[in-house]
């Protein structure tokens, strides 16, 4: 896995890559930040090798939903409430309902570059469970 989460004191310190990113401990109430995270940087490898007619369109689309995600996680996490933080945790289950249907729609049209497509979409699947799952504990 491309990302690791350590726990120091107060912070949560998202490893990624070569760089670190010291997170509020609000991020750790949904493990799903590091995925989605993670799943933001699968989604623009993959548009990368879409042909060049593409990049404003399907693969600006795919771009925009995969960062909406975390970054609604993310938002989400900062608000006072959790009324507030609930409904930022929807809007990121919505991004990932659409990031999946332009993945699907990307598949149809014959832009299998990443063997493992299917992995991605599991992905995807797989934090919409975790946002669910958060969605009705708070």
């Amino acid at each position: 896995m491309l990302l690791r989460m350590h726990r120091s004191s107060i912070f949560y310190f998202v490893t990624a890559y070569k760089y670190t990113i010291a997170v509020d401990e609000a991020f750790p109430r949904i493990e799903g930040l590091a995925k989605s995270f993670d799943l933001s940087v699968t989604c623009y490898r993959f548009t990368g090798s879409f042909p060049g007619t593409e990049c404003y369109s399907l693969a600006g689309q795919i771009n925009s939903a995969a960062i909406s995600f975390p970054s609604n996680i993310a938002e989400g996490s900062s608000r006072s409430s959790e009324k507030a933080y609930r409904r930022f945790l929807k809007i990121a289950l919505e991004s990932s309902y659409e990031l999946e249907t332009q993945l699907l729609i990307a598949d149809a049209l014959g832009y299998r570059v990443i063997s493992d497509r299917q992995s991605i979409i599991y992905s995807v699947r797989e934090v919409q469970k975790m946002l669910v799952a958060c969605i009705r504990i708070l």
